[in-house]
């Protein structure tokens, strides 16, 4: 399960990286600085790409959601909305 995750995170922080270096914007629409792009291009070209998600940089949110049969277990990217059910069903 972490493997598919850490998979999943990579593409979609790949996805905002480029983004942000391709407009120079933040998802909100507020213009980057200069040296935050430069960050941010340097991190996708020695491929371990990182967005910047602000001072905090928590854009990833873990989500639990009890059942009558188990928990859900979801991530979810706060910026794109992108979501990963990291449920394994088959083990219920």
């Amino acid at each position: 399960m972490l493997p598919a995750l850490n998979a999943w995170m990579r593409g979609v922080d790949e996805t905002v990286a480029k983004e942000q270096v391709r407009t120079g914007l933040f998802f909100n629409g507020a213009v980057m600085n200069e040296s935050t792009i430069q960050s941010v291009k340097d991190s996708l070209e020695r491929g371990n790409p990182r967005p910047y998600y602000g001072m905090i940089g928590g854009a990833y949110a873990y989500i639990f959601i009890p059942t009558s049969i188990g928990c859900v277990a979801k991530v979810k990217n706060t910026e794109t909305g992108d979501e990963i059910d990291l449920t394994p069903y088959d083990a219920w």
